[in-house]
């Protein structure tokens, strides 16, 4: 007799380990495998944590939203956190250690691609093209196209040219460079 339409009357729930969703950008997936670490809240428990693993990956990128979707599995012997809530969630993303950084300013892009204007040896503009590994905003971690030597230009301007003379005017900690690029025939 179970086919009418009622309403339901009961639901079952597991709520001592709760599966915890999220949708995670394209461009970190590779940083989130199986065992990451997340830690998690939930609006009625201000200031409270909870501590959970990444257990599963969809392993495919939705296209509408450029994500992926993760399982992370949280303790909930408590009994504190219930099933639908909405959470915070973040992820401990270990950073790669050959990783640099440079301001977003310093990113040249133009019909060769990216590129970051450097200062060479003799003070003059060297152009170097670069990949992006994370866009943070005001600050870029490139993955490739530069040493920690190099010393960039924080903002070049417009029409950079390679081997233009740069005047340095001031060198900032971590090697970024304060300074006018000049082409070869400006005088002055």
């Amino acid at each position: 007799m179970g086919a009418a339409g009622g309403a339901q009357l009961f639901v079952v729930s597991e709520t001592g380990k709760l599966r915890v969703y999220v949708n995670v950008p394209q461009n970190y997936v590779p940083s989130v495998p199986p065992g990451t670490q997340a830690t998690i809240t939930v609006p009625e428990h201000p200031g409270k944590t909870y501590i959970g693993t990444v257990e599963a990956s969809a392993q495919a990128v939705d296209p509408i939203t450029g994500t992926t979707l993760m399982q992370i599995i949280v303790d909930n012997s408590a009994g504190e956190m219930m099933p639908g809530d909405y959470a915070g969630i973040h992820l401990q993303i270990a950073s790669a250690a050959n990783v640099l950084s440079v301001p977003s300013s310093a990113l040249i892009f133009d019909a060769k691609g990216l590129s970051i204007a450097t200062v060479s040896a003799d003070n003059r503009v060297l152009l170097k093209p670069v990949t992006i590994e994370r866009d943070l905003g005001a600050v870029l971690e490139l993955a490739s196209g530069l040493t920690s030597n190099d010393r960039v230009i924080q903002n070049p301007p417009d029409g950079i040219a390679n081997g233009a003379e740069v005047h340095l005017t001031g060198e900032a900690p971590g090697g970024l460079v304060a300074g006018k690029a000049k082409n070869k025939n400006d005088k002055g």
